[in-house]
């Protein structure tokens, strides 16, 4: 119709314009879709996302896989919630088989907790070469001066005591002063199994130092008793011998007095044990030997709890070994009888 009138124009006008808005709502969706951004997709369907299927499941509707290359591929394309939950799997099961993978996890993903899984993982199944990546961890924690939240670092210095890395000693001391308390014992604890005659030295001052973190101090005694240190000996007897000392630190000095094992330190654990009479069965199990404690039916409840920590340290300590020297009873077995505070033996 060629439009002659007004009227026509407009009655034109309008139908042209329903076509075009019939034409928008049919095209729409894909001018929308070419012009958003790169690497935007437009909003999904609703079960567009499919659910997460775990290990098995993938490996049950690809059975051409075998179920180590399908949690490869977890460890490469998977997301970092899956990846955590597969390394709890593979720590739990401490199957080495996928040891190198997890290495590469390491140097790629920037996740703190795939990091904080894959330690965990490699140290449960001893493999050791990891350190450099452990030991950047706690080089940039001092350096960058970091003293917030510590689960990644511990995990970290039991992956390098594990590793046996002496060469992390000199990070680990000034790890000693992490504001983190949890990553400060750690890297005492650390020490303690991994330093020699320089650490303990060092533990040593430390420990006698008024103005030292009493918090750390527990530990610091323990490390001592680790290294085997007989310049502690001293110091560790002032403090059991001391009344007024921590509960905790007198107890742990009669663990680390045990471990060193020096014969000098025996008077004092005799005293810390005058409730009781030890008895050394040197044939307990297999081969096994145990202590067997004996209490004076006469000794208070509540004194008997008092002393009951300290003298479960000292029973399990090294110190069980020099006890055992010190004489035999009537049944061939060893045995320590103690006195009383009145000099009253103990049967």
């Amino acid at each position: 119709m060629i439009p002659g009138t007004e009227a026509e124009v407009r009655k034109t006008a309008r139908r042209n314009a329903l076509l075009a808005a019939a034409l928008f709502v049919l095209l729409a969706p894909g001018l929308f879709a070419q012009v958003l951004p790169a690497g935007q997709s437009p909003t999904p369907k609703k079960n567009a996302i499919p659910k997460k299927d775990t290990v098995q499941a993938i490996a049950a509707k690809q059975p051409h896989k075998s179920i180590n290359e399908i949690r490869k591929e977890t460890l490469q394309f998977g997301i970092d919630s899956q990846v955590v939950s597969l390394l709890t799997t593979l720590t739990q099961e401490k199957d080495a088989a996928l040891g190198s993978a997890v290495i590469q996890l390491l140097d790629q993903s920037l996740n703190t907790n795939v990091q904080q899984g894959a330690l965990e993982y490699l140290t449960a199944v001893k493999n050791w070469n990891a350190t450099s990546f452990a030991e950047k961890l706690l080089n940039d924690r001092v350096q960058q001066g970091e003293n917030g939240e510590g689960t990644l670092i511990v995990t970290a210095i039991r992956y390098i005591t594990g590793a046996k890395d002496a060469n992390s000693l000199p990070i680990l001391t000034k790890l000693m002063q992490d504001q983190n308390l949890s990553v400060a014992y750690e890297a005492v604890s650390s020490i303690g199994k991994l330093g020699g005659k320089t650490q303990a030295a060092s533990l040593l001052a430390d420990l006698k130092d008024p103005s030292f973190s009493t918090k750390l101090k527990p530990q610091v005694i323990l490390s001592l008793g680790q290294l085997k240190s007989k310049e502690a000996v001293p110091e560790l007897t002032k403090i059991l011998q001391n009344q007024n000392s921590d509960a905790t630190e007198r107890r742990y000095a009669c663990e680390a007095l045990g471990k060193i094992g020096d014969p000098a330190s025996l008077p004092v654990i005799e005293k810390a044990l005058s409730f009781a009479r030890v008895e050394w069965d040197g044939t307990w199990y297999h081969g096994r030997a145990r202590l067997i404690v004996h209490y004076d039916k006469s000794i208070e409840a509540k004194k008997l709890a008092e002393h009951m920590n300290t003298l479960i340290f000292c029973t399990y300590s090294r110190i069980s070994e020099k006890i055992a020297s010190l004489g035999k009873d009537n049944r061939g077995g060893r045995a320590l009888r103690l006195k009383n505070a009145s000099g009253r033996r103990l049967a």
